[in-house]
């Protein structure tokens, strides 16, 4: 498992997450929706490129530090590893509305003592 290249599944959802990462951020987002589709197209392409380019360069950063510390592996893993690491790591996380319910404070009083 050590040598298994992670570069499709990396490269997909690193892809992915640039994708949707335009409309993580209120500006770029309000440019984004209120842009044509011509000039909104490449302004989502262009950051999901940008942002797999860069996670690749955190990923040989990644394989040259464990190489400094005594690594002695191949960096492809390393590098489609670390990548789908930050891309998976950094979503946001997707609860059901029935779990986020039960986290919600209640309108209710509380039947505790008089106060």
């Amino acid at each position: 498992m050590r040598d298994y290249t992670m570069w499709g599944p990396a490269l997909i959802v690193t892809f992915l997450y640039g994708l949707l990462a335009v409309f993580g951020f209120d500006g770029a987002r309000e440019d984004a929706i209120s842009a044509t589709l011509s000039n909104a197209v490449p302004i989502v392409l262009v950051t999901a490129v940008a942002m797999v380019l860069s996670s690749f360069v955190l990923g040989v950063v990644t394989h040259t530090l464990a190489r400094q510390l005594g690594g002695d592996g191949a960096w492809q893993p390393t590098v489609g590893l670390s990548m789908l690491i930050m891309s998976i790591t950094d979503t946001p996380a997707w609860s059901s509305p029935c779990s986020s319910a039960a986290t919600q404070p209640s309108s209710r009083p509380s039947a505790g003592p008089p106060g």
